[in-house]
């Protein structure tokens, strides 16, 4: 009886799993709320191929220039004041502004998370990050 309750859970874990895995890289199968981000969205098409399939452009990235799909953002300039509305990130990129200044950001223009970014947090500046 045992066996059979487990073969059965087996069968269901599998048919859920393969219910979530549809095998597409297209950028339109992302909804709003999906777990993955579209960062990690991007990050997980390694080909060129599957890149321009999703939108992106397959370009050098960071100090090691290693080719990587950079996705654009449907919200890219968009006023913000914290992360959560934006697709990415909400950065600041006026110059001196410090650390817990109050802010209005603009929504990041794609997944290409190199350089040096302040984001904006609940209407606060934070600190400068560096991505190599």
């Amino acid at each position: 009886m045992l066996k059979l309750i487990k073969f059965n859970l087996l069968i269901i874990v599998l048919m859920l799993l393969h219910g979530c895995s549809s095998g597409a890289t297209v950028r339109g199968d992302m909804q709003p709320g999906d777990s993955q981000t579209l960062v990690d969205f991007a990050y997980s098409l390694t080909s060129e191929q599957s890149c321009h399939q999703a939108g992106g452009s397959w370009e050098k990235v960071g100090r090691r220039q290693k080719a990587a799909c950079v996705l654009p953002t449907s919200d890219r300039g968009k006023r913000c004041s914290d992360n959560k509305q934006c697709e990415v990130a909400c950065i600041v990129s006026k110059r001196g502004i410090k650390t817990g200044d109050a802010v209005e950001g603009q929504c990041h223009h794609s997944t290409n998370l190199f350089g040096c970014k302040a984001r904006v947090v609940d209407g606060v500046a934070r600190p400068t990050l560096c991505i190599d």
